[in-house]
């Protein structure tokens, strides 16, 4: 029952195409394509490509994170030091440092992190430059 459906649904496609006709393209049609996105990619400037996080921030955020992972990875800190009173004045930072836990790495385990994270950062950077080189229009 459904093949016999198909079919004559198969049939009226046919018949619609044969009585419409095949639609064919200009000679020139290919051309007057590719001059219009010429001349429309180079008048059309609206589109900069402009990072959601600048250079700047990123710097910022590798700072930030460098210094808390150098904090966490060396111990407690001392807060007995005169610019951390500066900066942090009250009971709340001091009881907020005491309570959090120490924690501390083998040589090995440094190591290896380090390493690890040294390895990331190239493996980024080249495939970066790599996916740079193979996308780029010119």
């Amino acid at each position: 029952m459904g093949e016999s459906k198909n079919k004559k649904l198969d049939d009226l496609v046919r018949k619609a195409v044969k009585e419409v006709g095949l639609e064919t393209p200009s000679l020139n049609f290919t051309e007057t394509v590719i001059s219009r996105l010429e001349t429309s990619g180079s008048t059309d400037a609206t589109l900069v490509y402009k990072p959601l996080i600048s250079k700047i921030g990123w710097g910022v955020v590798v700072i930030i994170v460098a210094g808390l992972s150098t904090v966490a990875i060396s111990g407690k800190m001392d807060t007995n030091s005169a610019w951390f009173n500066k900066i942090f004045t009250g009971v709340m930072a001091e009881n907020f440092l005491d309570a959090m836990p120490t924690l501390t790495l083998s040589d090995t385990v440094s190591y290896s992190l380090l390493i690890f994270f040294v390895g990331m950062v190239i493996q980024m950077i080249l495939l970066k430059h790599h996916l740079n080189k193979r996308f780029v229009l010119h």
